[in-house]
């Protein structure tokens, strides 16, 4: 079952909650790649150390994971081993699936903007007809779908140790 953005109060038309199918991979890092970078310029206080590896490489990853519709901890872990889109964002650096979840839990709101900001990109580029017309997917509308991946990601997690 696919996840969809629907911002129910202004009846917006829905948005697939896993945009690597919908956008292509690399659409999908430029835009987690130009999340961070805006995320990160407009949030106080410094992203949570991450160990040895780059907190700006682990909120990009899993940005983009999240995005993509890979919520597991061991899943991205596999996938940083496994696959060349996630590969490039680690940069050949994986980070075991410990790392992940305490970034995660560390991180959990600077994770959660750069998905919102993502999704807002990718509608407005992307699922939204061509015009001169603000999206009409509102910013809170966002956040929660944003807060609800994060969830999912945690809830995947606590199933796969039960």
């Amino acid at each position: 079952m696919t996840t969809m953005l629907i911002d129910a109060e202004q009846r917006t038309p829905a948005m697939p909650a896993h945009l690597r199918q919908q956008l292509g991979e690399r659409a999908l890092i430029d835009l987690a790649l130009a999340a961070v970078q805006t995320v990160g310029e407009g949030l106080p206080g410094p992203l949570a150390a991450a160990g040895r590896h780059s907190p700006q490489m682990l909120l990009t990853l899993l940005t983009y994971c999240y995005a993509a519709g890979v919520y597991g901890s061991e899943d991205i872990e596999y996938d940083c081993r496994h696959d060349a889109a996630t590969r490039y964002l680690c940069a050949n650096a994986s980070p075991d699936q410990d790392t992940i979840r305490n970034f995660r839990r560390a991180n959990r709101r600077w994770i959660e903007a750069c998905l919102a900001c993502v999704y807002g990109r990718a509608y407005g580029v992307r699922f939204a007809p061509a015009s001169s017309e603000p999206s009409l997917v509102s910013s809170r509308a966002l956040f929660d779908f944003a807060r609800r991946q994060v969830e999912l990601a945690i809830m995947i997690d606590m199933a796969m140790h039960d």
